[in-house]
Parts: structure tokens; sequence; C-alpha cells
């Protein structure tokens, strides 16, 4: 069942019975529940126990008028809204302007008639009604908007929240995706590698058969030609070219994995120095030979024959570069490998490495020869021209286990190949430099802190040793090929 409204409350303030009467009989049949007020303050106390809906308000009264009555209703707030219909005898203009004022909505002159009465007052209760409902719809709108604000903060957080973890899910996914393509790369190139070592090995054993036959059949016929034939020195010719061709074929052997390599420790400025005579003859007198041997580098577990050849292969391959000359630099330092650097490069661990490095001031590489140039047969040069920069007799020093390899070329542009080795944690016994150096000097001890360190494929120089102690150092990787620094320059350690 519907609650029925409840009836509007309508507070008469006359001190006159008669009018009193009157409007209450009128106020009744018309629906309106009704209190009444002798004088002013009798009224205040009624409107602030229980407002009114509206208040018909005589200005004469015993006690404070109804003008001071009006002003006091206005200046609570509990009856500030409570729309104030003056009645009264009084019909002086200055009496209606005032009744104004101090806050009337109405005034009404005695004697009345009920029909404008209850007309007034039904018109000030229904714009009262829309008032509240006006301000209910705005206090609601209000709340909805404060609450509307609240959502969109909440949903601009969630929105932030679920952006950022789909762009971390995404740079997490990017990483997976650079790891996967990495590792298929590099499980594409061990399957090459181990195709490639299969045939080279086959080949090599057979061709190894051949070259008994031919050795036995040399020491045969050597032995049955008289003392001072002419065809010993044939023979012995054979026998050369027979030794040479299985020493090749050792190095096929011990690329396809057939062979084991001759590993030793060794001094990699030792190797340096002792085909450095041959790679000057091989590049001509139109290039520069620089070298920058650290004397205090650590020794290695390599093949000495194999780690020789990548040295006159990479010098070959920087004369071919260099055709109108340049300068060929070898140099020699130790290198510590970090952790990044090890995951970018399948099979290395990080750790202190000798670091052999051979660069030129070539026409350089483009990005999609430098991805390709260690792999066995790759080369650009013309059919005859050359081997490539990595051939299989070469390539086993570069897949030894504990080194590993790297080049960085640009075109036309200088190319520095890169050849790590893992320190075996000794030095040469002497300190004495294994070669003399272009530029050296005498006095100042080595800087036995000067150390190269490649962090994610950067290298980078430092020395830790103590300020103000003299020594020498190598001059800058970076240096250009027309700097005039020396390769050892003097100062003291910072």
């Amino acid at each position: 069942m519907e609650s029925r409204p409840a009836e509007p409350r309508i507070l008469i303030v006359d001190d006159e019975p008669a009018d009193v009467d009157v409007l209450s009989e009128c106020l009744g049949a018309a629906g309106y529940a009704v209190a009444v007020a002798e004088d002013g303050e009798r009224a205040l106390d009624l409107c602030r126990q229980h407002p009114p809906d509206a208040v018909l308000l005589d200005i004469v009264l015993s006690g404070i008028d109804g003008f001071e009555t009006c002003r006091r209703l206005k200046a609570d707030g509990r009856t500030r809204d409570v729309p104030v219909l003056f009645i009264t005898v009084l019909t002086d203009m200055g009496d209606r302007l005032k009744s104004f004022l101090v806050g009337g909505v109405d005034y009404i002159v005695k004697p009345f008639h009920r029909e404008e009465v209850l007309a007034r007052l039904g018109a000030h209760l229904a714009v009262r009604t829309l008032q509240r409902a006006l301000v209910r719809e705005v206090e609601e709108r209000r709340v909805a908007q404060a609450a509307l604000a609240r959502a969109n903060e909440e949903l601009e957080a969630r929105v932030a929240d679920r952006t950022a973890d789909l762009a971390a899910a995404i740079a997490r996914l990017r990483a997976e995706i650079e790891v996967r393509e990495q590792t298929e790369s590099q499980l594409r190139q061990a399957q090459k590698m181990e195709v490639v070592g299969r045939l080279t090995g086959g080949v090599a054993h057979d061709f190894n058969n051949v070259l008994t036959v031919i050795l036995g059949s040399a020491d045969l016929v050597r032995h049955a030609l008289p003392e001072g034939s002419p065809l010993h020195q044939h023979v012995a010719n054979i026998r050369g070219a027979a030794e040479r061709a299985a020493a090749l074929t050792g190095r096929l052997l011990a690329f396809s994995r057939r062979q084991a390599l001759q590993i030793s420790v060794v001094d990699v400025n030792a190797i340096v120095g002792s085909v450095i005579g041959m790679v000057r003859r091989l590049i001509g007198e139109d290039i520069e030979l620089i070298t920058r041997l650290d004397p205090l580098l650590h020794r290695v577990r390599i093949d000495p024959t194999q780690l020789e050849q990548v040295i006159l292969n990479l010098a070959l391959n920087a004369r071919d570069a260099m055709p109108g000359g340049g300068q060929l630099t070898i140099e020699t330092a130790d290198a510590e490998l970090d952790e990044a650097y090890a995951q970018q490069h399948a099979g290395v661990a990080a750790g202190l490495y000798a670091m052999l490095a051979v660069s030129d001031t070539g026409v350089g590489m483009d990005d999609l020869t430098r991805a390709r140039v260690f792999e066995p047969f790759f080369t650009t040069k013309a059919p005859g021209a050359g081997r490539g920069s990595v051939s299989p007799p070469s390539t086993p020093s570069f897949e030894t286990p504990a080194a590993t390899s790297g080049s960085t070329a640009r075109p036309a542009g200088a190319r520095r190949s890169r050849c790590t080795c893992r320190a075996s944690r000794t030095r040469p016994r002497s300190r004495r430099r294994s070669r003399p150096l272009r530029g050296s000097a005498a006095g100042p001890r080595p800087c036995s802190s000067w150390r190269t360190t490649i962090r994610s494929g950067i290298s980078w120089r430092t020395c830790s040793s103590a300020p103000g102690t003299p020594c020498w150092r190598p001059a800058p990787a970076n240096a250009p090929a027309s700097c005039a620094t020396p390769t050892l320059v003097r100062s003291t350690c910072s």
C-alpha cells in the first residue's frame, strides 16, 4: 500500500482571534495542517521545533513585530527557506517594500478573500516544492559526479596498471624472441659447421690415405736409388710436398674434430713475434705494420700452429682490403668478458681472457658480410682470388674451448677482428717485451693494472695502479691511423 504524502503544515501568526479562526477554517478545508502562534516569540519557538511549510504572518503583534520575526526566521539556517506571507491591515507602500526587504515572499491586505489566500499560498508552496526538488537533484548530481570522478580515477589507475603490465609483458616477449632467434641462429650455424666438418673430415681422411701411399712410395724410391743419383732431389721434393699436404689434412681433421689439437700453454706475444716477419713480407711495402703487444699478457692454452694460421689469414685479407696501402695493427691485451657478452655468444664464459686484435684501414664490410664473416668457405672475393676471412684451417682457433671471436666493421671504414682466449692465470717469466714495439721508451715500468674490459662487445681500458706511479701504457685503441701518438705512452698511473 502506497504511503499518503504528509499534509502541508501552515503556521498562522496573528493576535486577532477572529482572523485566526477564519484562516484556520479556510486552510483546514483546503487540506492543510494548521498551527497558531499569538506573538513573534512563540512563532520563532514553533518554527525551530518543527519548521512549517509556510508562515502567514501579521505585522502588528505584541512584543516583536512581524518584520523582526521574519528577519529572525531568515537568519536561522533551519527556517531560512520557509516562505513568509505577510497578511495585515497596513496598506502603506513603505510597509509593503519593507516586507520584501526582510525576506517576505508576498503581501496580503485585510480584509482578504479566501480564494486569494489559497491561490497565493498554493503558488508559493509549489515553488518551494520545486526548489526542494531542484536542491535534491543538484545534490544528487553532485554526489553522482563525485562518484563518477572516483570511478574515472580508479579506471585510469587500472588502465595505467594494465598498460604497464602489458608493456612489461611485451618487453619480456621481445627479449624472449630475441633470445630464441639468437639461439636458433646459433643452432643453424652449429648444424652448418657440423655438416661442413663431416664433409671436410671425410675428404681429409681419404686424402690422408693417399698421402700415406705417396710418402711410403717416396721412401722406397729414395732407398732404391744409388748414392749421388740426381733423382734424390726430386724424391725429396715429392716427400716435402706430401708432408705439407699431410699438415694441411691434419688441420682439416682438427676442424672436423677427428684429430685432437696440439693444445699447450703459450705466450701469444711470442707467437705474434714469430710470424711478424712473414706478415711483413706478405703485406708488402705499401702497408704500415704496427704492433701493440702487452708485455704482461697472460698466457693461454691453444694450438700455436692454428693461431699462426689465424694471424696470417687475417693479414692476407687485410692486405687485399687495402690495395692502395694503409695500416695494419696487431695488438694484444688482457680482456675481461662480462656476463652480458657471454650471454650474446654461445659457449663463452665470463672471465679473464687474452685478446688478440687485428685491425686495418681498408674498405670495411657491410652488416650482411659481417654476419657471415666466420662461416667456413665464405668469401666476397672473386673465384681464385683467395679463401676469405675464415677458411677451415684457421677456424679451429676461434672454436677452441674457452676461446671466442668477434668482428667490427663498417662500409668504407676500418675493420677490426678480435680473438679472445681464456687466460691461464700465468704471465711470461720475464717482464721484457716479447718484441720491440714502435714508440717504446726505457725508464718507467709497464703498467701492470692496464686492462681491457669487453662489456657487451664494447672495449673499455682502465688503469687501477697507485696514483702517481710511473708507467707506460698502450695508446688508445681508437686512435686514427694518422695519430702521431706512439704505441706506448710514457705516463703515470691515475
